[in-house]
């Protein structure tokens, strides 16, 4: 898969890995031979740095390709995906860093890093709809009907003239199991900056759809661009890897947001144990009469409920549509707030990180989300 990654500064990434571990990086580079490794600072990597700048470019290009995906998962969100990784293959993750366990999985455990990297990358993709399925099921072989599904995103495609060269992708974890359709699509060239440079790109998206199962719950989750690619993509999963096309679209199983319980006072109960300082609604959008289109939105990170008065807004005559929570985890300001959107009938803006599985779970006990 092609991660968004997160920026890479890498004269910081260099201060925050251990010395050791940096020597035996660009070891396995055959490189930077020069540098003399004993008897420095920690943080004393001006010369490495200075010295990786200098190698030549497709050589340097190479190893920030890895550096990139290092610095991914050497990062607050990132550190839950290595931990997970490393305990599943039992290794002992000590007292480490965030960037010193990356390098050392980059190391010594290579397909464990890339498990992880690959989970971080599922983790954090958002804009998901959800669907329960008619009950929980295990999927006992994840390849079976994977070519037939792989066909049928093929057909698809071709039915809206684009190319059909398509390639499904499974990840597997103990309790989701992620199919990521990939489909590289030309576009115009784009002018973007390239150590300093701009340079002149032919982008590609590769993903074209996500589905991200849960066989304990039946749950499944999509991400696709379009809602009618987000049905196609609930519905050949269903077929062809289920085994049952209705599996989803039950009007008994389908996950729907009851935002009619925003017309109640806001009231969410938090255990301190989860560390949310609070959660509050920042935006709503309703249809001000219920046999109109026309659609209100109001927004106020301090006080909605009393802006609300203020425009002598009686939500009990509106039809909800959108509604936006902020949830306040650790962090001064902004830093930490996560806002979530939930739209009828089931569109969220949530990935599957921890702290958004978090999230889903106080949905899910507030009655805010049937799952």
């Amino acid at each position: 898969m092609k991660p968004i990654h997160s920026p890479l500064r890498e004269k910081s990434f260099f201060r925050k890995t251990s010395n050791a571990l940096l020597k035996r990086f660009f070891e396995h580079y055959e490189t930077l031979r020069e540098i003399a490794w004993s008897g420095r600072a920690e943080a004393d990597v001006d010369d490495v740095y200075d010295a990786y700048s200098e190698l030549p470019e497709d050589t340097r290009r190479g190893i920030a390709n890895d550096l990139e995906n290092l610095n991914d998962l050497a990062s607050e969100r990132g550190m839950p995906c290595l931990v997970e990784a490393a305990g599943r293959w039992h290794i002992d993750c000590g007292d480490m860093t965030a960037h010193n366990l990356a390098m050392t999985l980059f190391l010594e455990h290579r397909d464990t890093f890339n498990t992880a990297h690959d989970w971080w990358t599922i983790d954090h993709f958002q804009g998901y709809s959800d669907f329960r399925g008619r009950n929980p099921l295990v999927i006992e072989d994840t390849d079976k009907g994977l070519p037939q599904l792989q066909a049928a995103f093929s057909d698809y495609l071709g039915s809206l003239e684009k190319g059909v060269d398509v390639k499904v992708e499974v990840y597997k974890d103990i309790e989701k199991i992620a199919y990521v359709v990939c489909h590289e699509d030309y576009v115009k060239a784009m002018e973007r900056f390239r150590e300093h440079t701009l340079v002149v790109e032919n982008d590609r998206p590769v993903f074209y759809a996500t589905m991200v199962y849960y066989p304990s719950s039946g749950k499944l989750k999509v991400k696709a661009t379009k809602n009618e690619l987000v049905e196609f993509s609930r519905d050949a999963f269903a077929e062809h890897i289920i085994g049952s096309r209705d599996f989803f679209q039950h009007q008994d199983v389908r996950l729907i947001y009851d935002l009619d319980r925003f017309k109640l006072p806001w009231q969410f109960e938090l255990d301190p144990a989860d560390h949310i300082e609070y959660v509050r609604v920042v935006a709503i959008r309703f249809h001000p009469e219920l046999n109109t289109k026309d659609t209100v939105e109001v927004r106020s990170y301090r006080d909605l409920a009393q802006r609300l008065r203020g425009m002598n807004v009686d939500l009990n005559r509106v039809k909800i549509t959108h509604v936006s929570l902020c949830f306040k985890f650790p962090g001064k300001g902004r830093i930490g707030a996560r806002t979530v959107n939930l739209s009828m009938p089931n569109r969220n803006n949530l990935g599957d990180s921890k702290n958004d599985q978090l999230i889903e779970r106080y949905l899910v006990e507030w009655k805010i989300a049937n799952m």
